[in-house]
């Protein structure tokens, strides 16, 4: 079945264009609804269960449910009817990608999810199986590939298809088991009476597998795996990762207690606890000390100034010894005040002597030549303090917050060849047409060659260089305009870009998305008579349109991270900007690790963030220098008063 409804239409309504995924009682495709003129997933009922009237009783009596629910965190049932003897639900499409398959991808490159996000998306499932139990409904088989994260990285939970109705007639026969075995409550697996208790466990095993990398119990054999659910004690997190926050742990073993009285009594109890430890995951980050430098010792340029450090966490790594450059971070203020402060040293210094050289003409006899050529020795040492130091403020990058200034010194590196990559920088209106401005690097798109596709936000990443897919492509140059108001999808709000091979395969994370600009769609030209699902091939602009018609935007300041090395114990980040070229004073790029929130990573915050004006690529962080928790290092746009612009930047994994 799951090839014979690829290119027919259901129901006289909807468009069949690709398998999704199947199971054991349904397969899911996507299609195109021409009447609201939107994507959609239908869920297609397996034939030999349209067959059983029990069957479909319950499950319209359980679609109708659903269909109900208006929750973010929650998928939307937009229909459910049959065409002849095949029953379907019709769900909202949703971009992106399964819980599943993030972990998975995670793993593949030994990765884990940050201790934040696991716990966020947790908190997130659990307030909408919360929604969903005060419906009367209980999920039964709560489990990463249930969960989709869309574009924006929430969550959203689908699939209750095997969902039970409290006070519902019995819809199991007594001992049957339903559900995925790896996730699965002791009661489930015992074929006990379920509660809304039963949807917390599976929660509890997700949010274990999101921190860890991995379920608590794995087996070959899948009565193995359920004994162990019901006999076996729940493993130690700490054992698959140290740096785990105790009342994390605290959350995972009581929602994996065995017996359903000792969990959560409800999901809202469990999500309050996890928006808890959230929240002082985040105060103990906002809560960094900042420390004013005291003790300074002037050295030969390059300068290195050694504050005093406030005493170090225990979870911060051994930091390298004194002779190294090592990277800190102090505000700016502190900075000019340290400048300035040298300034007076060197003044008080020029005077003594000065009191000295007067002292000894004094006694040696009057010589006013003497005094003179002294006085310009000493005016000329004073100058020559205040221009070393302003050569070192000009020459040298300053990190600011934690408790300092260190003047890293670059390291002659070579800068590695950028990835290929394609960034939309601007999106506007000309008429009836997308103005798209976009840079790219790596690369010149060209057709025949390396390009690039463009794509709305209604087609998943990895389906924008598949035949039959929704996707333009471009050879260049910029601005791109053969995109009509009338191509846009219904619930479109964002164009998307991607780097595409000469063979049409687009480069996984090579692009980004920008939100559309608002405009009267009912006011756009007719649509193109390109069919659903074909591949538009743009043509180049013409000149009057680029000139007169499609004038240039300024595009947004923006710096990306393409990729960090480790090379002789130092982070080696290779970045781009766009809209502006960085230098120090002036626009400029404050680097730094994911334990500092993006709000946090400029002033008047603490930090800590390290400044870079150049060049590139950036070297300011040693490995040493890593916070335990950290996994990414960040970058955004600053201006020159040290205050950054939230959403300029991005963040990528530390090797």
């Amino acid at each position: 079945m799951s090839d014979s409804w690829i290119g027919k239409t259901l129901k006289e309504r909807y468009q069949i264009e690709e398998l999704l995924g199947q199971g054991g009682m349904s397969a899911v495709y996507r299609a195109t609804d021409p009447n609201l003129r939107r994507v959609v997933a239908v869920k297609i009922i397996h034939p030999h269960l349209s067959r059983s009237p029990d069957f479909m009783r319950r499950f319209e009596e359980e679609a109708a449910a659903v269909a109900r629910m208006r929750h973010s965190n929650i998928i939307q049932v937009y229909d459910f009817d049959h065409d002849n003897n095949t029953y379907y639900i019709v769900f909202e499409y949703i971009p992106g990608e399964t819980l599943q398959a993030w972990l998975e991808r995670l793993n593949s490159s030994n990765r884990l999810l940050p201790i934040a996000d696991a716990i966020r998306i947790a908190a997130s499932i659990a307030e909408a199986l919360e929604f969903a139990h005060q419906q009367g409904l209980i999920h039964r088989d709560v489990k990463p590939a249930n969960v989709i994260v869309n574009v924006k990285g929430e969550p959203i939970l689908m699939d209750f298809g095997i969902a039970k109705i409290v006070g519902g007639t019995q819809h199991t026969a007594t001992g049957a088991v339903i559900g995925t075995a790896r996730y699965m409550s002791p009661e489930q697996i015992k074929g006990e009476r379920v509660d809304a208790r039963t949807d917390l466990y599976s929660l509890g095993i997700t949010l274990f597998e999101m921190l860890s990398g991995r379920p608590p119990f794995e087996s070959d054999s899948v009565m193995t795996m359920m004994m162990m659910h019901v006999q076996d004690p729940v493993p130690n997190p700490l054992e698959l990762r140290s740096d785990l926050p105790a009342a994390v742990i605290e959350v995972i073993y009581r929602a994996l207690a065995k017996e359903p009285a000792e969990r959560y009594a409800t999901a809202a109890e469990m999500a309050t606890a996890l928006r808890d430890v959230l929240a002082k995951l985040e105060n103990e980050r906002a809560a960094v000390p900042v420390a004013v430098p005291t003790d300074i010792t002037p050295t030969t340029p390059p300068v290195e100034i050694s504050p005093q450090q406030p005493p170090p966490p225990p979870v911060t790594p051994p930091q390298p010894a004194a002779a190294a450059a090592t990277p800190t971070a102090a505000s700016s203020a502190a900075g000019s005040s340290s400048l300035k402060k040298w300034g007076l040293i060197g003044g008080v210094v020029a005077v003594l002597l000065l009191f000295v050289l007067l002292a000894y003409n004094l006694l040696a006899g009057s010589d006013e030549p003497a005094m003179l050529e002294q006085a310009a020795i000493a005016e000329t040492l004073q100058a020559g303090i205040v221009l070393t130091m302003a050569a070192a403020e000009t020459e040298t990058a300053v990190a600011l917050g934690d408790a300092a200034i260190t003047e890293a010194t670059p390291e002659p590196t070579p800068t590695a060849t950028p990835l290929p990559e394609v960034t939309i920088t601007n999106i506007a209106v000309v008429n009836d047409v997308y103005v798209v401005q976009y840079n790219t690097i790596g690369f010149e798109e060209s057709l025949p060659g390396m390009h690039v596709h463009f794509f709305f936000d209604t087609t998943p990443p990895q389906e924008a260089g598949r035949p039959f897919s929704n996707f333009f492509m471009h050879g260049g140059p910029s601005p791109y305009v053969d995109l009509r108001l009338s191509d846009r999808p219904a619930s479109a709000v964002q164009l998307c870009a991607l780097v595409a091979n000469p063979d049409h395969t687009v480069q996984g994370e090579s692009g980004n998305c920008f939100d559309l600009p608002l405009v009267d769609q009912e006011a756009a030209a007719t649509p193109r008579a390109t069919a659903a699902g074909s591949v538009a091939e743009a043509p180049a602009p013409t000149a009057t349109a680029t000139a007169t018609a499609m004038p240039m935007v300024t595009p947004t300041p923006a710096v990306r991270i393409n990729d960090i090395r480790e090379e002789g114990g130092v982070y080696i980040v290779n970045y781009t900007t766009t809209g502006f070229t960085e230098q120090l004073p002036g626009l400029h790029i404050h680097f730094f690790f994911d334990t500092v929130a993006p709000e946090n990573a400029g002033l008047p915050a603490s930090g800590p963030w390290f400044v870079w004006g150049g060049p590139r690529p950036f070297n300011g962080y040693r490995v040493s220098d890593r916070p335990a928790a950290a996994q990414q290092l960040c970058a955004l746009v600053a201006n020159p008063d040290h205050t950054v612009q939230l959403g300029t930047g991005n963040c990528a994994y530390l090797p």
